[in-house]
């Protein structure tokens, strides 16, 4: 979502359950759940291949469930806030900090996350999960977030 305006200007309020901000460098970034978006675009997001990938190995009653983030229509939150990073090319070598609110991170959003973070060109990523008051960091190369031990 452009910094412009306030990000409640984008949303739908009753219908917020999951939001992800996302601080790179100077710039906030702000991803909700797909049914609170004002607009919402399909298209394919930058790790759709990999989505794809792992659809591939599905059985075919999983494959018709489908799978969240490939395509921007159905992005959870984190890869929605990851993807406006993405776009707007603010990613490359940044330290990002991401609070996610209202839920805890699903397991799909634990490996698309760090192939999200990956494209975006982050040095490093850390998330503070509300929920549940855990910490999360990727750093290049990880598949997968890695819990921080208190």
């Amino acid at each position: 979502m452009p910094t412009d305006k306030h990000w409640k200007d984008y949303v739908i309020p009753k219908e917020l359950d999951v939001s992800a901000k996302l601080d790179v460098g100077e710039k906030s970034y702000f991803g909700v759940n797909q049914r609170a978006r004002v607009e919402r675009r399909s298209g394919p997001t930058a790790i759709a291949d990999r989505v794809n990938e792992k659809l591939a190995g599905l059985s075919s009653e999983q494959r018709q469930r489908g799978l969240p983030n490939g395509d921007k229509y159905d992005a959870h939150a984190e890869i929605h806030g990851i993807q406006q990073v993405i776009e707007a090319g603010t990613g490359n070598g940044q330290h990002a900090k991401m609070v996610v609110n209202g839920e805890r991170i699903c397991t799909n959003c634990h490996t698309d996350i760090p192939a999200a973070a990956e494209k975006a060109g982050f040095a490093s990523l850390t998330i503070f999960e509300k929920q549940s008051g855990k910490t999360f960091i990727w750093k290049p190369g990880m598949t997968e977030l890695q819990e921080v031990k208190q």
